[in-house]
């Protein structure tokens, strides 16, 4: 089912916005859509249903063995783990694991900030995020830059100055 909002989320990226903008914005509510409703809501429910099915499986199990599933000896202890611990125990945890991954990338998907461009943000001897009047900074104030000290040269602040 999951795979279903990872063919929207992988061609979403792929389409030309440009050359097709009616489908991109489709793909783009058939992410959010597909997303929502199977990461966040039909797989959780599953899950849990699965593990509910599980454990009534075990306690069936447990209830099935001698003297009522007492442990009185080794073999009793080990039929009574046997119970619970199989197969179905790992694919259980399996889904847990993947139902804590879908929260993870929902939260970096929905609710971190978007990822910096390149050039964004503080770099190596730059003021970055404060204007020129707060930088303290007479050279930037009359327009020439300190970092190439008036040559002709662009660097990473994006400012081009001449001699």
């Amino acid at each position: 089912m999951q795979e279903i909002s990872t063919v929207f989320l992988i061609s979403k990226r792929h389409i030309n916005a440009e050359q097709f903008p009616t489908l991109m914005g489709l793909w783009k509510v058939l992410d959010h859509v597909t997303w929502i409703g199977i990461r966040c809501l039909l797989f959780p429910f599953g899950s849990y249903n699965i593990l509910m099915v599980f454990m009534y499986q075990c306690d069936q199990l447990v209830s099935k063995l001698p003297q009522g599933g007492r442990i009185s000896d080794i073999g009793s202890l080990l039929r009574y783990v046997s119970c619970y611990f199989h197969l179905g125990t790992f694919c259980t945890m399996l889904l847990f694991l993947m139902g804590a991954m879908n929260v993870f990338w929902t939260i970096n998907k929905y609710f971190k900030s978007p990822k910096r461009t390149k050039g964004e943000g503080k770099g190596k001897g730059e003021n970055k995020g404060k204007s020129e009047s707060d930088s303290g900074s007479s050279d930037e104030v009359e327009g020439k830059c300190s970092a190439c000290e008036g040559k002709h040269v662009k660097h990473s602040c994006g400012k081009q100055k001449t001699k």
